[in-house]
């Protein structure tokens, strides 16, 4: 269960324990190596930028000097494949720990917008915000955000237990961690053959043929992806990798040319940042995890300014950027979840889309589990306040770490293809409700205490597998889906307009009666003196 505090629109409080991290080995590193091969990165950037292009295969190949800069000659290293390779990918689990010294990546921000920076890395960073430094003449409109190009985290995240969480501190939920770990550890010898004998001489990321992506998301359905492949896998067969190879420091242009956004949004991203996962070492000042963060928040608001600012983001893409520790990669995985697998109008500025999922939600629990919505109704509480608790965040705040990375391989792979509508998020939220009914949990008839036993045996759900199969019974075809939301859509517009016009008559109302409560308390006050 990730350490978080969110507090949903329905005024739930859904609260979990903060716990303090576990303290990280301090590693040391050359850091006069790791200076001078981002210099050789930067000045090469600048020599192909000036003649209004850039190398990707240069870039590429001074990205990999850099990232080998993070590990000794001894030291195993996953291999990460070129966004440009053309060549078969292979991926291996590294096992050796990442040998840079937190300190010396404390604050990797430079005079950004993000703060200020003294640290012995940050010569690199410093010379990297040269490459995006608006052009002489011209004036940003607000600080050079921090470019992120070849400085990675301080530890392979992706890699450690939990991503780096802390143990569970609720009884309940350690036990039931420690109980599933020798079923967990053999499905993943499982996947890890499986996946070895499929990826073997296949190409992966941007030169993956349609053929290969249709096979591979057949396979991440139904038996999830091993951690050590989730990031290549995501980025894919979701068609990403393609994206970020056709828009190369897409995210480093946006913020370059538009800075920082302004207005509401940017206070509100500022306080996300601040409070996202605070107990984690990759957020804190002593790794670059929250200068990731805010890029990536303020250029998906430039993105796309139709798509209203939730708190949920700051958690989706904290959540990509510990499996990914890249802002490109990770914004583009975001865009293709508002824009192509979500509906686009799920976190528009009215939250239309969300309301009508709500209703298709309950329209489903309806049809498919008629014995849990009476209990719903029993209680009091409606089933449609699990969109704001579980499908606004995807879940990411919901589940066990282990069985939310499964869950997201089922929502990015759950169509055939990539870029189709997705009804994974419903069927997830239905295979839990079931779950938990058919363990007998489902049994208070009080809606408060209905909501505790939901978030509590939620967070101790470890069985992925078992879920995601219950997922696959609960089918909905994407056809199915899109004529749910046409059918709710009018009803839910009607809804709306006249909560509105409620709210409007309401405020007429207290505007007319505060000139007579004025003169009446006027007058109260001339006749008390």
């Amino acid at each position: 269960m990730l350490p978080l505090c969110v507090t949903t629109k329905d005024g739930t409080d859904g609260s979990l324990d903060k716990s303090a991290a576990a303290p990280f080995p301090m590693f040391v590193h050359n850091s006069e190596f790791i200076r001078r091969v981002a210099d050789e990165e930067m000045k090469m950037l600048d020599d192909f930028s000036s003649g209004g292009g850039m190398a990707r295969t240069s870039v590429a190949a001074a990205a990999s000097a850099v990232g080998a800069a993070w590990h000794t000659p001894s030291t195993p290293v996953t291999e990460m494949p070129s966004m440009s390779s053309q060549q078969p990918v292979s991926a291996r689990r590294g096992s050796g720990a990442a040998i840079v010294s937190v300190r010396q990546v404390s604050s990797a921000a430079g005079n950004g917008a993000c703060g200020p920076c003294t640290s012995d890395s940050g010569a690199a960073l410093a010379t990297a915000s040269t490459l995006f430094s608006p052009p002489k003449g011209e004036k940003a409109v607000q600080p050079t955000p921090y470019p992120v190009t070849s400085v990675c985290s301080v530890q392979d995240w992706s890699s450690v237990p939990r991503l780096g969480f802390p143990t569970p501190s609720e009884p309940a939920v350690a036990h039931a961690e420690v109980a599933s770990q020798p079923t967990r550890d053999e499905e993943e010898r499982k996947r890890e053959d499986k996946w070895y004998r499929l990826c073997r001489g296949v190409s992966l990321l941007a030169s993956a043929s349609p053929e290969v992506i249709v096979k591979l998301r057949a396979v991440a359905r139904v038996r999830g992806i091993p951690h050590h492949l989730r990031g290549v896998m995501w980025l894919t067969l979701t068609g990403t990798a393609l994206k970020v190879d056709e828009n190369e420091y897409f995210c480093a242009k946006l913020l370059r040319c538009n800075g920082y956004v302004t207005g509401p949004n940017a206070g509100a991203i500022a306080a996300d940042v601040q409070r996202t996962f605070p107990g984690h070492p990759y957020f804190s000042d002593k790794d670059v995890g929250a200068y990731k963060l805010t890029n990536v928040l303020h250029a998906l608001c430039w993105r796309n300014p139709l798509l209203s600012y939730c708190q949920s983001f700051n958690f989706l893409a904290a959540f990509l950027l510990l499996v990914l520790d890249d802002e490109e990669r990770t914004f583009w995985l975001l865009v293709h979840i508002f824009e192509e697998l979500l509906p686009n109008d799920f976190y528009g500025e009215t939250l239309l889309g969300a309301n009508v999922e709500q209703a298709v939600l309950e329209h489903l629990v309806e049809k498919k589990l008629p014995r849990v919505a009476a209990k719903f109704r029993e209680a009091g509480l409606q089933v449609k306040t699990l969109v704001a608790n579980w499908i606004m965040s995807l879940f990411v705040n919901v589940f066990p770490i282990a069985t939310a990375l499964h869950v997201w391989d089922y929502l990015f792979c759950r169509t055939p293809n990539p870029g189709e509508r997705t009804p994974a998020h419903l069927e997830i939220t239905l295979a839990t409700l079931k779950y938990l009914d058919d363990a007998g949990l489902l049994i208070s008839d009080d809606a408060g205490e209905l909501l505790i036993t939901l978030r509590r045996q939620t967070a101790c759900l470890y069985d992925a597998a078992a879920l995601v199969r219950l997922a696959q019974s609960m089918a909905i075809t994407p056809k199915q889906l899109h004529q749910l939301r046409r059918q709710c859509k009018p009803v839910v517009v009607e809804q709306m307009k006249a909560r509105e016009q409620a709210r409007a008559a309401q405020l007429e109302r207290r505007v007319a009666q505060e000139p007579r409560c004025a003169r009446e308390n006027a007058l109260s006050s001339a006749n008390a003196s």
